[in-house]
């Protein structure tokens, strides 16, 4: 038994709409490998000749699109919000705390209560050497374009 092209579109219809109320993107993969499984048996049906063939090839190209998205998409379009976020300057004086903190060698990283140019967390490092540890609630006083770090001063109690 096959199932038929159409049952794929419908199929993929439905993960839309599930996609649509779930905001996750999980769905929205899984649609997209439907409709292509749906091709596959509309414009090859000899050589997908059984239901497990078809929902082996939804199965891999559920995987390989959601991997690419998170492996090759997701970060580089989360570079380009964080490098835009740095560009305009908007990051100077929001405060953080720091959830790793930085040495003389090595930046830290600092958390922000909202998200910032689609992140988080940022490596920062300290303004001139102060001692800042894990925890402690720092504000942003300049931006290292050059090592794509924010420079924190630990906030006075």
């Amino acid at each position: 038994m096959v199932f038929p092209f159409w049952f794929w579109i419908v199929c993929a219809f439905i993960l839309a709409i599930i996609e649509i109320f779930t905001l996750t993107f999980a769905s929205f993969w899984f649609a997209i490998s439907a409709l292509a499984v749906a091709i596959l048996t509309a414009f090859y049906p000899k050589a997908i000749n059984s239901w497990q063939i078809q929902v082996m090839y939804w199965l891999v190209f559920s995987i390989l699109i959601t991997l690419i998205w998170f492996i090759g998409w997701q970060p580089y379009s989360v570079m380009r919000k964080k490098n835009k976020a740095m560009k305009s300057g908007k990051l100077i004086n929001e405060q953080g705390v720091i959830t790793k903190p930085p040495t003389s060698l090595k930046a830290g990283i600092m958390r922000f209560h909202i998200p910032f140019g689609g992140a988080n967390e940022w490596k920062c490092r300290s303004k001139g050497f102060e001692d800042i540890n894990f925890g402690d609630r720092v504000t942003v006083v300049d931006i290292d374009m050059e090592n794509e770090e924010l420079i924190v001063s630990l906030i006075k109690k």
